[in-house]
């Protein structure tokens, strides 16, 4: 699923999260994202759980941004699922992740601004195009 938010920087950002699903009665929403990786599923949950990867920054930012694409109030209730399928084996686990993200969510608010602010000063232009910064779309 494709969502597009402006920041309240200004930036135009954008996320393809796997998957969403909605209990709209209960205010619930779950994220799901799919990981392939050659590791076993314990060797894999291991490195998510020591933060040897990014997986919980991008559950993060799939978090903002799907709470400022559906406005999205913070008396929902959030779950986070990686469905793991190693590459080597084809197994498929579902691996439930129970660590909050707030912090996560801030930082990633704080690196959103500074990244929007280096674009305005023109700096690390290559760099951010790498990452999929849409230039025409600035907000200004």
């Amino acid at each position: 699923m494709k969502v597009c938010f402006r920041h309240n920087c200004g930036l135009l950002c954008k996320s393809k999260i796997d998957r969403i699903q909605w209990d709209m009665k209960e205010k619930r929403v779950w994220i799901i994202d799919l990981k392939t990786s050659s590791h076993n599923q314990s060797q894999f949950v291991r490195e998510v759980e020591r933060e040897m990867n990014s997986y919980l920054q991008q559950l993060a930012y799939y978090t903002m941004a799907m709470k400022e694409t559906y406005h999205i109030s913070n008396d929902w209730t959030s779950e986070y699922y990686f469905i793991y399928i190693g590459s080597r084996t084809c197994n498929v686990y579902l691996v439930r992740v129970g660590e909050i993200l707030e912090d996560r969510i801030w930082k990633i608010d704080e690196d959103i601004c500074a990244i929007y602010e280096k674009i305005e000063r023109g700096e690390n232009q290559s760099r951010v195009e790498r990452i999929g910064v849409d230039f025409g779309t600035r907000g200004r």
